[in-house]
């Protein structure tokens, strides 16, 4: 509960309604940080997601959260999001944080105070990202654990907030 208190002192809230934070880079000059990459990010917002279901998080902080994911991180193109949690580039390895950063969009569309837009979004990214640009079938598909980790998310639950005939 102290850590998930200490991260919510830590961020800060965007122009875009989202939050925003560093790397856990006490003691480095001002200029030195940066806020964090999407891939780092997977593990802070996961923390973010158990915050909120211990009610150590309000619906209105998952709110931001759900807006760094839909505003800030994501940029129009599934297979490339932003690089890092601000909505500002990484360089040449945005592409491979893409990758990481769908297990938090999967597991965070029905967040207490999410957007279920969220999940649709993780699905789009995996498609995109990994399956797509390869011109590979879902079956046949060589797939990592963080993306074995998302599918599996996505076909164990949907977001209860999604019409119970879309599945």
């Amino acid at each position: 509960e102290a850590c998930a208190a200490l991260l919510l002192a830590r961020v800060s809230t965007t122009g875009a309604g989202g939050y925003t934070w560093n790397y856990a880079d006490d003691g480095y000059p001002v200029g030195s940080r940066r806020p964090e990459d999407v891939s780092h990010a997977l593990v802070t917002t996961q923390l973010m997601r158990y915050a909120a279901e211990q009610s150590w998080w309000s619906p209105d902080d998952m709110t931001k959260v759900a807006r760094t994911f839909t505003h800030q991180m994501w940029n129009g193109h599934p297979a490339r999001l932003n690089g890092r949690v601000d909505g500002s580039g990484a360089g040449v390895t945005e592409w491979v944080y893409t990758r990481a950063a769908v297990v938090g969009y999967a597991t965070h569309g029905d967040a207490p105070g999410g957007d279920p837009a969220v999940f649709d979004y993780a699905r789009s990214i995996l498609m995109s990202s990994y399956l797509t640009p390869f011109d590979r079938p879902l079956m046949t598909a060589s797939v990592g654990a963080p993306q074995l980790l998302a599918l599996g998310r996505m076909f164990e639950h949907r977001p209860d907030a999604f019409d119970p005939d879309s599945e």
